[in-house]
This record gives C-alpha cells, sequence and structure tokens, in this order.
C-alpha cells in the first residue's frame, strides 16, 4: 500500500483493532467468569449433597448394621425439585428412592410373578416386603409395602385388599398411571411406574427393582452428582452405596445466559467500533479514483478534476525557466488539494476551440538532459517547500510516453486539512501565503473573507 494511503488510513485501521481487541478481551474474560461462575456453583452444591449424604448415613448405620430399620422410622422425604437420591447394592437393586428426576433404564422387577399375586420379597436390605404389579398399556406400574411397619396394626389379608387398592389408582394406561402423585397414595405404600422399554418413569420408597449397569443419568451434563459408599457391620463395607444428585438445568441456564449476555456484549462493542472504522474508511477506500488515463483526459478536457500545463518550468518554446510557471503548478496542486483531489497532465496543451493536443516535454526534458527524476526531485522540493513536506503522502506521479511523447501525470487526493502555497513573485519583497481552490476548470486564488467562509464549510 502507499505510504501516503498507509498516513491517511492508520489511525482509522487502529480503531478497528481497537475494536477487535476489547471484543476478543471481552470474550476471555466472560469465559473466565462463566468457569468461575460454574466451579463456584458446583462446589457449593458438591458442599451440599455430601451434607445430606451423612445426615442421610447417619439414620442408616445408627444400629451399626446394615440395615434401613433406623432411617425408614426417621428419614425426612427430600423431595425438592432439584434434588434427589437412592440407595443401590453392587448387584444393582435399588433399596429406596427419593425424588422425581431420575433417568434409569433397563428397569425391571426382582421377581416377575408379582404381575400374577402377591409376593413376599425379601430383600438385599434386610427387609420383608410385600408387591403386586400390572402391566399397563405402554408399561407397567408396581406397589409395595414392608409388612414390619404394618403386622402389629392390621391382619395380612387387610394389607393386602389395600394394596390391590393402591394398585387399582394408576388405571389402565401409562399416560393415566403419570398423572398420580404420591398425594394421592397411602403413605404406607410405595410405587415404581415403568414404561414397555423398561424406562424409569416415577417412583418412591424401597421397591426392589434392579436397574442396569451404569444405566443412570451419570452421562446427563445437567446432573450434578457424588456417590457415598455405606459402611456395614462393625465398618465393613456392605457393598452398597447412597448415590445423591442435583439437577442443575437452572443453574446451568443461567450460566448460559450469563455466557450470551457477555458474548453479545463484546460482540456490540467489535461490531460497534467496526461500523465506526468503516463509516471514516469507506469514503476513502471507495473514493473515486483519480488515476485518469490520457486518452480519456484528452476526450473529456479541462474541469474540476483535470488540469493541463504545456510545460513544467519553461516557456512554451525556449528552455528558458520562467518562475510563474512553478507558481501555476503549485497552484494547481493546491486546488485539487483543497478540492476534492484531480489530476494534473504536464505535457498536455489547451487550444481552443480545437481538442487538446499531446505535445510532451522538450524543454523541460532538454533543461535537465533528459533526467525525468531530476524534475522530479524539483517538483518534491517546491511541494515540500511552498506547500509544505506533511502534505506530500497526498501527491503521487507517473510519466508515461505516447507516440515518442513525454506526458507527467500528478494526482491529487483530497487533504484533511487546508493547505496554504508560500510564494514571493519577482516584484515582491517577501512571501505571502496563498489559498487555492477548483472552480470548474479553473484554479481560483481567494481573499482572506472567502477562505476564511471555505474552511469553515469544508473542514469545521
Amino acid at each position: 500500500m502507499p505510504k501516503k494511503i498507509r498516513s491517511l488510513l492508520s489511525w482509522k485501521f487502529s480503531l478497528l483493532g481497537f475494536g477487535f481487541v476489547i471484543g476478543i478481551v471481552l470474550l476471555i474474560v466472560g469465559e473466565i467468569q462463566q468457569k468461575h461462575v460454574r466451579n463456584t456453583i458446583e462446589r457449593s452444591v458438591d458442599k451440599q449433597l455430601k451434607t445430606e449424604a451423612e445426615d442421610i448415613l447417619k439414620q442408616i448405620d445408627y444400629t451399626n448394621r446394615w440395615s434401613l430399620e433406623g432411617y425408614r422410622k426417621e428419614a425426612i422425604d427430600y423431595a425438592m425439585p432439584s434434588f434427589y437420591y437412592y440407595l443401590i447394592d453392587k448387584n444393582g437393586v435399588i433399596g429406596d428412592i427419593q425424588g422425581k428426576h431420575l433417568k434409569f433404564l433397563n428397569v425391571q422387577v426382582t421377581d416377575k410373578e408379582i404381575f400374577h399375586s402377591i409376593k413376599r420379597i425379601h430383600t438385599p436390605f434386610d427387609e420383608d416386603i410385600r408387591l403386586l404389579g400390572k402391566n399397563i398399556e405402554g408399561g407397567w406400574v408396581v406397589v409395595g409395602g414392608r409388612m414390619q411397619d404394618h403386622l402389629n396394626k392390621v391382619d395380612l389379608k387387610s394389607f393386602d385388599d389395600d394394596l390391590k387398592k393402591e394398585l387399582k389408582k394408576f388405571g389402565a394406561t401409562l399416560d393415566r398411571a403419570k398423572k398420580i402423585t404420591t398425594r394421592q397414595l397411602d403413605p404406607d405404600f410405595d410405587f415404581v411406574l415403568a414404561d414397555s422399554n423398561g424406562n424409569f418413569v416415577n417412583g418412591n420408597g424401597g421397591i426392589p427393582i434392579t436397574v442396569g449397569i451404569d444405566s443412570d443419568d451419570r452421562h446427563d451434563p445437567n446432573i450434578r452428582r457424588i456417590s457415598v459408599p455405606i459402611n456395614g457391620k462393625d465398618g465393613a463395607d456392605s457393598d452398597a452405596t447412597i448415590v445423591l444428585a442435583k439437577d442443575m438445568s437452572v443453574e446451568l441456564s443461567t450460566i448460559d445466559e450469563i455466557a450470551k449476555t457477555n458474548k453479545l456484549f463484546a460482540s456490540i462493542i467489535a461490531l460497534s467500533t467496526f461500523a465506526l472504522g468503516l463509516i471514516f474508511l469507506l469514503p476513502t477506500i471507495f473514493k473515486k479514483n483519480t488515476h485518469v488515463s490520457i486518452d480519456d483526459a484528452l476526450k473529456v478536457g479541462e474541469g474540476k478534476h483535470i488540469e493541463f500545463k504545456a510545460t513544467f518550468q519553461c516557456n512554451y518554446g525556449s528552455p528558458n525557466k520562467v518562475n510563474d510557471k512553478r507558481l501555476a503548478i503549485l497552484k494547481a496542486i493546491a486546488g485539487f488539494l483543497n478540492g476534492d483531489g484531480g489530476t494534473l497532465f504536464i505535457g498536455i496543451m489547451e487550444q481552443p476551440p480545437d481538442p487538446p493536443i499531446l505535445r510532451g516535454l522538450p524543454e523541460d526534458l532538454e533543461l535537465v538532459e533528459n533526467n525525468t527524476d531530476s524534475m522530479r526531485r524539483t517538483l518534491i522540493s517546491l511541494i515540500a517547500d511552498k506547500i509544505g513536506k506533511q502534505f506530500s503522502d497526498f501527491i503521487t506521479d507517473r510519466m508515461e510516453e505516447r507516440n515518442g511523447k513525454l506526458c507527467w501525470i500528478i494526482t491529487v487526493t483530497r487533504s484533511p486539512e487546508p493547505t496554504f502555497v508560500k510564494w514571493r513573485s519577482d516584484a515582491e519583497t517577501r512571501e505571502h501565503k496563498h489559498f487555492y481552490v477548483r472552480e470548474g476548470p479553473r484554479t481560483a486564488d481567494l481573499d482572506l473573507e472567502n477562505t476564511w467562509r471555505y474552511i469553515k464549510n469544508r473542514w469545521s
């Protein structure tokens, strides 16, 4: 990219870069914040689950043996929406379920005879329980009660009658059974409801069912769980475990919303800064190309963006230098700088009413012994001395030869600030600053008042 373009656009590209950096920094900070919040919540949930596990274990082990008797009498039913637990032995037999967020697969009963008649089952947890089940449309349901809790109160027939009555409440379809809540059931009875594929649907209490190996919710990303071994008699390992879990869908959803907000905020910052940079950049990037070819210039003629000069610093037809010829070149360049840019063609001569012609630069070349670099150095020195070195970045030039005739093409882009030409004529004793603008096909020297108005309107 040319030096003048880099100079013009550097701070604008810096603005774009700044926006992207801020956006990236905010995204990184957001990711760190998201991970920190998640870790904090997970530690808090783990602490809560461990505390609950300790309380439950105390109830289970209060007799210093592998028994749920004390637990059955004293345990609190943790039926919170996002918290549940279950007891399971090494063979996958469930000893107790509390909560409704289980996602067991491959659920099976320990004895299928319970679907035909009431059966007395002795569980791995040293409990006697009477069970009765039935197949329903879309699944099956099992209801049961622990005999030791009731034998002293009612006879066996009454107990079994109550068991049948509870089972009947579930109806004949899975959809109907799903609507049954624990409040509609006798608190002395437990139940398990599963669909025809063996997926756990609902249940509570100590119905002895078996679950497939690794078939619980351990792979659900929304579930935070801990497993705590249960010690048996004299502290020996009982091969049973209590599993506590919490559904963190709400918390994770909140974390996701925080992440989305951070990303949205970062994107808005980055895009806003990017858009602001584009507002400044687009006029420059898509600015009308001022590189006009010789052929096009000859066809169009002089205008607001095209100027012809027959020579650079010599009289037409004579190699003698003339001071005013240089001034004419500087005037045209300054006019383009203060206007909307343009192209100066040195070596093309106007000859109204006939079209302009390409005559070349014979006098100027003769003066410098055909050294075009010498001519260009002279122009660069003039611009630096009379207009200002800082404006050189907005001026480029090239030499083109056509039919043996050389044309010097000087392309000027619009200046970001007012441009003056310092000049002293042969009749003056000191330099004066002149402000030139393009007025159609000519360059005008504005007086002080009109210069002030022009600058105010264009650059204020």
